[in-house]
């Protein structure tokens, strides 16, 4: 049953990992450089980017050396998934080893799940007896701080440093360099004897930090001599906030100008929606660029699309002018006044009735002359001229009481001509007269325009009427 198990689980982790090895292991020295009653440390670095916990285990196939881990208790070394877990492996030669200088150490690490053996090299020096011993100071250090980092908000560091010697350690340097802005360290500490120490730091990122995946680089060096290395790897997130957005007014005679700048005050670039209100009635004067779009709703304004790189400012504008009431105003204005200045203070209206029709052609008819005053003062001597075509003959027996003064005829008419000697405001008077044609008209007729002259002032006036077309009317 646990072969099936195990089978289970190995076939499931080579189905999630397909691109990339299930698991990595990294080896860093600590003190490699001992006498023969020290003993050698390094760190062990296990990273799972499998699916399920892995358990590996550590031992060397050499017997001439002696290999211990730090923590002791642990037999088998148990990673969780996208963990990466630090064991200390100590190592002490044996009696048979006896003289001094470089050696290699294999060491095994074996993963349970999966039977892959990873076969490494220890680089170990067994320093002279015979040499002086000097002090070799020897840390460990445990960096902590937050993966996904906010850069608008301040990055809190933990260094946790463990002094492994009995002797004091003064003046060690902390250096961190960093690709980040602002994230750099530079500083001297001192650990007592067998000391554990936090130090913890804070530094104001970037808010304008681009997005990515940024590294740390740690180096503790004492005596101008690296003692260990670390790194850490921390993300900025992407930070995308609303458009900062200011509003600018100028006024100006008719016209009004309305400015918003807006800025992009994220760390990435950003394409948002922005609005600028605006009155109902100032809608209907305004204006602005043809990427706006005028939307009408809750709120009546524009609205535009913009896309701001980190830190970019775009302005967008509006204008809002009042000048076409004054246009409208004014041109009513002058039509006023020009319909003032042309109108006439006599009007003349002239219409037919009685139209006699015989064998579908015109035969006879009454021509009515209508003459009024509409302005707001009498009219002396109005002269009113009246003409028919040579196709008709005129009846004298005028039935209004108005007679025409003259008549004269011609070859191509007969013209007609009235005296009314006044007319007061609002009054109105008729002309009538009767007309026979000498043969059947078949088509149409045209009457012309009647003509009245009068004098204003001194000024000589004069009023018409319209032409008049008459005939039988088409089947």
């Amino acid at each position: 049953m646990r072969k099936i198990v195990i089978l289970f689980l190995f076939g499931l982790i080579l189905a999630t990992t397909v691109y990339a090895d299930i698991f990595e292991v990294h080896i860093e020295e600590i003190n490699a450089r001992v006498f023969r009653n020290e003993t050698a440390t390094y760190k062990v670095i296990f990273s799972n980017n499998a699916n399920v916990p892995l358990s590996f285990r550590v031992y060397s196939p050499d017997v001439e050396w002696n290999i211990k881990t730090d923590p002791l208790d642990e037999y088998l070394f148990q990673v969780y998934p996208g963990e990466k877990k630090e064991a200390i492996v100590s190592v002490k030669p044996t009696e048979s080893i006896t003289l001094p200088g470089p050696y290699s150490v294999p060491l095994n690490i074996r993963n349970e799940e999966t039977k892959r053996l990873e076969e490494r090299t220890l680089n170990f020096y067994l320093r002279s007896e015979d040499a002086p011993k000097q002090y070799v100071a020897t840390i460990l250090a445990n960096i902590e701080s937050e993966q996904l980092l906010d850069p608008r908000k301040p990055f809190s560091l933990k260094i946790l440093l463990e002094n492994k010697n009995k002797k004091k350690i003064e003046g060690l340097s902390i250096v961190a360099r960093s690709e980040l802005d602002n994230v750099n360290l530079d500083e001297k500490i001192s650990l007592g004897s067998l000391e554990k120490k936090n130090f913890e730091y804070e530094f104001e990122l970037n808010s304008k930090q681009k997005p990515g995946t940024y590294k740390i680089d740690f180096n503790f060096v004492y005596a101008n001599e690296t003692l260990t290395k670390e790194e850490q790897l921390v993300e900025i997130l992407p930070i995308i906030p609303t458009f900062e957005k200011e509003t600018y007014i100028e006024d100006g005679f008719l016209i009004n100008k309305i400015t918003g700048e807006y800025k992009n005050t994220g760390n990435i670039a950003s394409t948002q929606k922005v609005f600028i209100p605006l009155g109902k009635v100032e809608s209907w004067f305004s204006s602005a660029d043809q990427e706006a779009k005028l939307v009408s709703g809750k709120e009546i304004g524009y609205e535009w699309e913009l896309t701001l790189e980190s830190n970019e400012t775009k302005n967008v504008s509006i204008k809002v002018s009042y000048a076409p009431i004054i246009y409208v105003l004014l041109l009513l204005t002058l039509c006023v006044v020009f319909l003032f200045v042309l109108k006439r203070p006599v009007t003349v209206s002239k219409s037919v009735e009685n139209v006699h029709i015989k064998d579908n052609a015109v035969i006879g008819f009454t021509v009515i002359v209508k003459l009024k005053n509409v302005a707001n003062s009498p009219i002396r001597d109005i002269e009113v001229k009246e003409s028919v075509p040579d196709l008709v003959i005129v009846d004298e027996h005028f039935q209004s009481i108005l007679k025409p003064e003259k008549i004269v005829r011609t070859d191509a008419e007969t013209i007609m001509k009235w005296k009314v000697e006044d007319l007061e405001p609002k009054e109105e008077r008729i002309i009538r007269y009767t007309v026979k044609s000498k043969f059947p008209i078949v088509g149409q007729l045209l009457l012309d325009r009647t003509q009245a002259t009068y004098r204003i002032e001194t000024k000589e006036k004069m009023s018409f009427s319209d032409k008049v077309s008459l005939g039988p009317k088409k089947e």
